[in-house]
């Protein structure tokens, strides 16, 4: 049977991954699909859906659901993969791109949630500190300069592929 992964996706995957397990750092062997299969979509076969794990990593994430859900290594059919976060060797916490990147995730300073950060801060608290108020509500109201900030995240974050 012959594998459904395009040769292209294959290649970006495993030189994003440096040819590394992205769970433990062994040599990787198996390209895992986060997301199912059947869930057939333009992501299906996406770098945002792939990730290189090992002979001993990939069944163990398929045997343990419970423990690959909140690292990433499973995702929701109704999740976007490219929106989901990885507990990775080498990254930490990082979010892979449909482009073959890793956004590299920290906690906020703002909220100590994890998250792709400008400058330390979350989008939600960066729209807040832009904010004349400067509340996450007025931001996400029309005040105006919450939407100007909230316009121009979305542009800063389009840039960076995580629109």
């Amino acid at each position: 049977m012959p594998n459904p992964i395009p040769t292209s996706a294959r290649e970006l995957i495993y030189q994003r991954d440096r040819g590394r397990c992205v769970r433990c750092g062994a040599r990787g062997s198996a390209l895992h699909h986060r997301r199912r299969r059947a869930i057939s979509d333009e992501h299906t076969h996406c770098a945002c859906n792939l990730v290189t794990l090992c002979n001993s990593c990939h069944p163990d994430v398929h045997s343990h659901p419970s423990v690959s859900k909140p690292t990433g290594f499973i995702v929701s059919a109704w999740k976007w993969p490219g929106r989901e976060k990885v507990s990775t060797f080498l990254y930490g916490w990082a979010q892979p791109t449909c482009d073959g990147m890793w956004l590299l995730m920290s906690k906020c300073e703002g909220c100590d949630k994890i998250a792709v950060l400008e400058g330390g801060r979350c989008r939600e608290c960066l729209i807040a500190e832009m904010c004349c108020t400067s509340e996450l509500q007025a931001a996400r109201s029309d005040c105006g300069c919450g939407a100007a900030a909230a316009r121009w995240l979305d542009r800063l974050n389009e840039r960076v592929g995580d629109a």
